[in-house]
Order: C-alpha cells, then structure tokens, then sequence
C-alpha cells in the first residue's frame, strides 16, 4: 500500500496527545508504541486514551506507512472543527497529496460553546466562517431564534461534506460525539427532512434505545433520579432517540459492571470507552476502506492487550472511587495514580 493520510477532527473526544505521526519520522513512530507500555501513566484516573491512538498503533504493527495529523481541540464547535478540518486537508492536496488516499474523520460537538475571548485567537474566529453559531453566551433570544441556530448548523455539515467530494475525498466520515439533535425539535423547526436527507455515506447516526446512565449530565440525554439508597450510587433515565454519536454508540454497547465515563462527573469516553468505540465502529471504516484487514494486532499481542485490559479494570475503578474523591485535584490524582499502579500492576512486576 502506498503512503496513506489521515485527518481526524473534533472536540475534547477527539483532541489528545498526538497531534502529528509520520512513519518516515521514527521519534513520532516511537512515541506512540511507547504510550501503550508506560504503565503507570496509563494509571492516572484522569488519563484517557484517545480512538485514534489504536488506529495509529495498528497502522504501525501492520507496516503501512502513514502520516497522521489531529485538529482536535477540547471546547471546539462546530464551525471551528469544520474550518481546521478545511485547513489541513488543504495543506495537504496543496502537496499534491491523491485524494484518495486521504482519510478524513470529523467529530461534531455541541450547537453552542461558552465564549472565552481566548478563542479569537486560539481557534482563529475571526476568519472562521459562521462561527458566531459556535459561541451564543449571553445571547438575546430575539436576536437569534432556534431555528437559524440548526439551519446554520445543518449548512455547516452539508458544507463539509461537499466540500470534501468536491475534492475527491470520498474516505470520509462524520459523526455526533454525543446526541444533540432530537426529532421532535427537528419537526417543530420544519427541518427533519433537511437533516435526514445528508448523505448517510458520509455521516453516521446512531438510533439508541432507552437506557440507565450514571451521570446526570446533558450528554446523556434527559435525566431523571431513580432512586438512592444508602450505599448506592444514582443512576440516571437516557430516554430513545435517533441522532445519538460516540457516547450513546458506546451506551449501547456496553455490560453491566463496565463504566465507560471518566468519571460521574465527566462525561468523556475513558480509556475502555474509547476502545469500545474503536472496535465497534471507527475500525470498522477503515477496513471498509480497505486500510485494515479483519486481525486486530492489539488484541493478537498477549502483552500489550493484557496491559490494555488492566487499564479497563482501573477505569472502571477510577468510575466508582468519582464518587468520593474529586480527580480534578492534581494531588489525589497522582496519590491514586501510585495507588492503582501498586494493586493492579503487581503480576507484572
């Protein structure tokens, strides 16, 4: 296979420690196998290993060469992921680069993000196209009505993808990191239709069935408490719905007694949900892409795939011990680090 280029783009689901790896630099080959082996910083309960992380650690076991870039960014929205998105794969076709052999995935966030006036530079606002749609603090509800909100919105999206055909990028796929759009919201604002006729080849919904949920925040849909006993921790109603992303995919796909969170109070994908995410579906494109074959070189290394699967057993932890300890203090975070390195890495040792 010749040298292949991929570009992920999104939000805090998608932003991580690897920004750039190119096959033809061994520093950024290296620094990737190594993450999968420095066990005591895969410990830390605010740690999550990214999807895109197994795909780069597969393409390396497999001997394809590649070079990978991530426009990721935590508090991004959705005019702001789109245009960095454009960004790179610019740069990229402005080499010369064959379309076809790019591979383009684009994670959504939410309608609207807090304004932080760092972002005019950080994100480049200024010169992203309808990016006063991203950030709507303080906004007067007579200066925008909810309906030009979702019409700015589904233009982006049917945008992305024409301008990603228009370009001959046909491996492409977008995708919600967790629902925000509901059917009943999309027929009061007369634009279910609009919405559902974008070409499904290069966008994926998730119809979600209902569900309990252990966090009571807005990416899992409406809530409401079931009951709390002494010694039992709340558990939350995730009613049904047709447009679910990431988190619902990973919902749906998961066992009593596995946690997919980082922690009740935070709702991004841990390490074992960003896996679950991995193997069910984002794999699953790029071996219908033709990129990977049907053997998952992680789960055939007994070494690395044992490792994995104790980092899913301190994950599941790390949920349960959210409870009582707040993993935002970077002090009882580095105290469970060592904590949960000493009970769980023992046989290795």
């Amino acid at each position: 296979m010749d040298k292949i280029y991929i570009v992920t783009a999104g939000d805090s689901f998608t932003d991580s420690h690897v920004q750039f790896v190119d096959t033809d630099n061994s520093q950024t080959v290296f620094d990737v196998v190594k993450m999968f082996n420095e066990k005591i910083g895969l410990c830390a309960p605010n740690y999550m290993m990214k999807y895109q992380l197994f795909l780069l650690k597969e393409l390396i076991d497999k001997g394809i060469e590649f070079e990978y870039y991530n426009v990721g960014k935590g508090s991004s929205g959705n005019h702001v992921i789109t245009h960095r998105y454009r960004k790179q794969i610019n740069k990229l076709l402005d080499r010369g680069i064959d379309p076809k052999k790019i591979y383009g995935t684009l994670q959504l966030s939410g309608l609207v993000r807090p304004t932080n006036p760092v972002y005019e530079i950080e994100f480049d606002l200024p010169n992203v196209e309808g990016g006063e749609w991203d950030y709507l603090n303080n906004v007067d509800e007579h200066t925008f009505e909810y309906k030009n909100i979702l019409e700015a919105h589904l233009t982006n999206m049917e945008n992305i993808i024409k301008f990603n055909v228009d370009n001959g990028i046909t491996n492409f796929k977008m995708f919600f990191g967790w629902n925000i759009l509901f059917e009943d919201e999309l027929i009061r604002y007369e634009v279910k239709d609009r919405f559902e006729n974008i070409d499904t080849n290069y966008f994926f919904i998730f119809p979600y069935t209902e569900k309990e949920d252990f966090v009571a925040h807005n990416c899992s849909g409406n809530k409401r408490l079931l009951q709390q006993l002494f010694g039992i921790k709340p558990k939350y109603f995730a009613p049904a719905g047709n447009y679910g992303g990431m988190n619902e995919f990973v919902r749906e796909h998961c066992n009593e007694g596995e946690y997919w969170y980082g922690a009740y109070n935070d709702p991004h994908l841990n390490t074992f949900g960003n896996w679950i995410w991995y193997i069910k579906f984002y794999r699953q494109l790029f071996q219908t892409w033709k990129v990977l074959d049907e053997v998952n070189t992680i789960e055939t290394n007994t070494k690395t795939y044992n490792i994995l699967q104790t980092i899913f057993q301190i994950n599941f932890q790390t949920f349960k011990d959210s409870y009582d300890f707040d993993f935002s203090n970077n002090e009882i975070c580095i105290e469970k680090q060592s904590e949960y390195y000493k009970k769980y890495f023992m046989k290795y040792n």
